[in-house]
């Protein structure tokens, strides 16, 4: 009787680990919502994908956001599941952190999962073949923001008699200049500060 108990349990270790499992230890072991983790570990090509992108992240939260917005959505207009995905998953790891890191811009990056869906590559190289890269210098938004209020006094005027979704306006305008390559938050903290002055 112990025997049979022993090999059973050799037995159940070699199992591959069922959806449910899956979920619930997405849940405990990655902090997952329920849906989340139900989602991802719908399929083991995916739930695999994930916690490999996870590992190369490093944040498994924002790994599933990415996967869960982006790049099921990426598979669903190109008709293909996971498996046939040229996008490698430390691949995906590696764009998040770009975003995380500043280098290029989430919309940048929301249109490069598309294209590693289905040609695959090496995301630092794409983003610096195609100038990609995110425009952080403080000093050049700065001046951008300078000549974005200047060419729109009427803007700036409104925003002072209290209209502040101009700003909306203006960020536009100085994204328009950066080809959409600015940070929105850091535009947008620059343009509130320079109307407020």
């Amino acid at each position: 009787r112990q025997r049979q108990m022993c090999i059973r349990d050799r037995i159940r270790a070699t199992l591959p680990e069922l959806p449910e499992q899956k979920r619930a230890r997405f849940e405990s072991e990655y902090g997952l919502p329920a849906r989340e983790a139900r989602l991802l570990g719908a399929s083991r090509a995916l739930a695999d994908f994930f916690e490999t992108a996870a590992r190369a992240h490093g944040t498994a939260k924002s790994v599933a956001n990415w996967m869960l917005r982006d790049l099921l959505a990426a598979l669903k207009e190109r008709e293909i599941e996971i498996e046939e995905a040229a996008i490698a998953p430390e691949a995906l790891g590696r764009l998040i952190e770009m975003v995380d890191q500043g280098r290029v811009t989430a919309k940048s990056a929301r249109d490069l999962v598309a294209e590693l869906t289905e040609q695959g590559g090496d995301p630092e190289a794409l983003v610096r073949e195609r100038g990609l890269e995110a425009v952080s210098d403080a000093g050049l938004l700065e001046s951008v923001a300078d000549e974005v209020i200047g060419a729109n006094p009427d803007a700036a005027e409104r925003y002072a008699q209290g209209d502040k979704k101009v700003v909306n306006f203006l960020m536009g305008q100085v994204m328009k200049k950066t080809q959409g390559k600015a940070d929105p938050g850091q535009v947008r903290e620059i343009l509130a500060r320079k109307l407020e002055e």
